[in-house]
């Protein structure tokens, strides 16, 4: 039996380390992550499942009483094993996989990442960074665009401080760089007020 693709997809855009199987030992599905198992970690599953397995088969009196939780506690003994040894490590076991299972993988995912918090922070510090980037550029614009104009006044004060030098009196043509005609007078006069 195959995971839905739809699943498959969804959790490798999660997580690409994550993979889905169905386990050997149960009717449940086997969500894992790739990992670094130690041989130590190992041979304790080994060991625990090992001794497990006795308490089914060669239950005492305590034991017959927890039979049914002795094999469910070995069936996901189990399914560890086969993924330790596979370099994985088992994160859920669900009986079906659906949007719910997907959600809580996600819900998951943001707790092992600093809970929803840290989530919202590192949000927001992205958001500050793209508004300090956005205002750094818009200063740098801002001060390009005053040195253009200053350099603009400056090249016009030199020329005019020069043209008055050289005797010019014509207001007009130091102003507006045009000598004066007759009904070239400005709209309104200071006479006016």
């Amino acid at each position: 039996m195959k995971p839905p693709a739809w699943f498959i997809k969804a959790i490798e855009i999660l997580d690409p380390l994550l993979s889905v199987r169905r386990s050997q030992v149960s009717a449940h599905w086997v969500i894992e992550r790739k990992a670094v198992i130690p041989i130590t970690e190992l041979d304790t599953l080994r060991r625990r499942t090992a001794r497990v397995w006795r308490w089914i088969h060669f239950p005492n009196e305590e034991q017959k009483k927890q039979l049914h939780a002795n094999r469910v506690s070995w069936q996901a003994l189990q399914d560890e094993v086969t993924s330790a040894e596979l370099g994985k490590r088992v994160i859920c076991r669900p009986r079906v996989l659906n949007q719910q299972v997907y959600n809580d993988l996600c819900q998951s995912d943001i707790r092992r990442y600093g809970g929803y918090a840290r989530f919202c922070t590192d949000m927001e510090q992205a958001e500050e960074r793209r508004e300090a980037d956005v205002e750094r550029m818009t200063s740098n614009k801002r001060q390009a665009m005053n040195g253009e104009v200053y350099d603009m006044l400056n090249f016009m004060e030199r020329r005019r401080s020069a043209e008055l030098g050289h005797g010019h009196q014509d207001l007009a043509y130091l102003l507006h760089g045009r000598h004066s005609q007759p009904g070239d007078a400005p709209v309104i006069q200071l006479t006016d007020f």
